[in-house]
């Protein structure tokens, strides 16, 4: 019994150092207010799957971390007090009055200045059994460490919850339910899923300057692979100056990436991870695919090739100054490049081969991700209320956001509206990535690249143990969660 607490104790300090910010690894709606909407498109009518019931002044509360303000973006995620004509905030005032009014709730939100502060108070509220909240937003490791100490409900056990639904991560409810289990959501309720996925963001206007191919129809067309961006970035770097060095304050680069943590991204944007829950067998096994990272290691490796790529210190303003083609960024990273003359775009990372099924984006660990304290009373009705209010968010408040990020550019381009469609539609959240939280392999691409290791097998070999290990615990958890 020692050992398992302190296993948890270890687990729970763990989470806290693993949950890292954003650079670890981005008009009111017209749409009639009885329909849902999917990029503009009518649907079926708003809530035809929900009661028609009313609760009496139900308060549905809300617990929220306080929004990164690397975004510009700082309206709520939960509840907004009054209509600013801001179009993320009316988006959020709209949903939440015609909830409302519809069910006859109470809805509003209350702000911390840390997801560990949202993460004290749960653990408070349901030790002494204080209904405080009715949803908790917090990051995803901190709501990984509260569902494994037992903070959190099983959402699957939650009435008029439908999770099969499209306005939550179909890819995440999968993944994340275990032994049938699953205790934190991401979903368009939270605006900040759509802001923190993985992508590049590449000067439209250098690109052009040096006749190179262009990247927006090489996406489109599903040509946008990692030997494409070897490809298209062979001949970028130059030495400026002509002093026959390399050098962040002087000199052009292709690609630019802040740390090798960054280079994650490559992995798990590949369809690569670490560790599945097997549904079949009902136990988890270990996920590495030797010969398929030791490929993305090469390509990767290959990218920082004659100054092709550089670790720079202060990667924003090197692009800034348009001598940087691309560099890896988030959505809402975009707002870090308002002030810049060149035109710029967004894209997705490069798929692994042109036969990946869909260009796939990995959230960073600043998304809120949505959560349930056990100290709630009434789960019948703050279940219909997180439905009412995920399914009036679908479409809408996501394409406010892509509205937001547009407004960073110079001038609104439908080639970039279309590209942050796409990265959205790849969004994945990898379990792996977030319980792997002393770093064993979550970081194996940068890592090697880092270390000079050229050998993936060799390096997994030497941590397989201590994984398994690791994983062997933390399931083990997971099974005896109530």
């Amino acid at each position: 019994m020692r050992k398992f607490v302190i296993f948890l104790l270890l687990l729970a300090v763990l989470m806290l150092v693993a949950a890292c910010g954003p650079n670890d690894g981005d008009e009111n709606s017209t749409t009639p207010a009885g329909s849902n909407t999917d990029n503009g498109t009518e649907t079926q009518p708003l809530w035809a799957n929900l009661p028609d019931i009313k609760l009496s002044g139900y308060e549905f509360r809300i617990f929220e971390a306080t929004p990164s303000s690397v975004t510009g973006i700082d309206t709520p995620q939960g509840d907004v007090a009054t209509m600013t004509g801001d179009i993320i905030n009316d988006a959020i005032y709209n949903r939440n009055r015609q909830v409302e009014e519809r069910f006859d709730v109470a809805i509003s939100t209350q702000q911390f200045e840390s997801s560990s502060a949202v993460a004290k108070v749960i653990q408070n509220s349901v030790s002494s059994g204080d209904d405080v909240c009715a949803l908790a937003l917090t990051d995803p490791a901190r709501m990984v460490t509260l569902s494994l100490s037992g903070y959190l409900y099983n959402l699957w056990d939650i009435e008029y919850l439908d999770l099969t639904q499209p306005w939550y991560s179909q890819q995440q409810v999968n993944d994340f339910t275990i032994y049938d289990k699953l205790y934190l959501l991401m979903g368009d309720f939270a605006y900040s899923t759509y802001l923190f996925g993985a992508a590049l963001v590449y000067n439209v206007d250098l690109a052009d300057e040096l006749s190179l191919p262009d990247l927006y129809e090489i996406v489109k067309t599903n040509q946008w692979t990692l030997d494409k961006m070897y490809e298209v970035t062979e001949n970028v770097p130059d030495d400026l100056n002509g002093d026959g060095k390399f050098v962040e304050d002087d000199d052009r680069f292709a690609f630019a990436i802040r740390n090798t943590n960054n280079l994650m991204n490559f992995q798990y944007c590949s369809g690569l991870s670490i560790v599945k829950f097997n549904k079949a067998t009902n136990n988890y096994e270990l996920d590495f695919n030797a010969e398929k990272m030791q490929t993305v290691l090469e390509k990767v490796n290959a990218l920082f090739a004659k100054n092709r790529t550089i670790v720079a210190e202060n990667y924003i303003d090197l692009f800034n100054s348009g001598r940087l083609l691309m560099r890896t960024t988030y959505i809402g990273g975009l707002f870090e490049h308002h002030s810049m003359n060149d035109n710029f775009r967004p894209i997705p990372y490069p798929k692994f081969d042109t036969q990946q099924e869909k260009y796939l984006s990995m959230m960073t660990a600043s998304v809120l991700v949505m959560g349930m304290p056990k100290s709630v009373q009434d789960t019948s009705s703050a279940g219909l209320i997180l439905e009412a209010m995920s399914e009036k968010s679908y479409g809408e408040l996501k394409e406010g956001v892509y509205e937001q990020v547009l407004s960073y550019q110079t001038m609104r381009d439908e080639k970039s509206l279309e590209m942050l469609r796409l990265i959205g539609d790849g969004l994945i959240i990898d379990f792996g990535y977030l319980t792997d939280t002393g770093s064993i392999v979550r970081y194996i691409i940068g890592d090697c690249v880092a270390s000079g290791s050229t050998s993936v097998a060799s390096y997994y070999a030497s941590k397989e143990k201590s994984l398994k290990t690791f994983y062997d615990r933390l399931f083990d958890t997971y099974s005896k969660l109530s």
